[in-house]
């Protein structure tokens, strides 16, 4: 089989695993996800990313935790969001902004 054969079908299997996942309630958060994608054989951790910014009303310090999977027999690792649309949620949406939102992926599995 072709590599890039091989590393889609990585990423579909994981993609599969995220959404039975979620489907089980085992990804309420990265850390539980990770957990849960490790006792199925996948070599997950939990990444953070952090920034602060000076806001008039003070410091805002904006965090986001995701999964990162390094493939079995080496490859480019892939990140896992598994409420992927929902980050871009807003109060507000216009019609436009939700029939974008629609189209995007609930769950997102990428090369880094």
């Amino acid at each position: 089989m072709h590599c890039s054969c091989l590393a889609l079908r990585g990423h579909l299997q994981l993609l599969e695993d995220v959404r039975a996942l979620k489907r089980k309630g085992a990804a309420s958060s990265a850390a539980v996800l990770a957990a849960a994608l490790t006792a199925r054989g996948h070599d997950a951790t939990v990444q953070r990313q952090s920034a602060e910014s000076n806001y008039t009303a003070g410091i805002v310090r904006l965090a986001h935790e995701y999964v990162v999977v390094q493939p079995h027999g080496g490859g480019e690792p892939m990140i896992v969001e598994p409420s992927f649309r929902e980050l871009f949620h807003i109060a507000y949406a216009t019609p436009r902004y939700k029939s974008v939102l629609e189209a995007a992926p609930t769950e997102l599995v990428v090369t880094h």
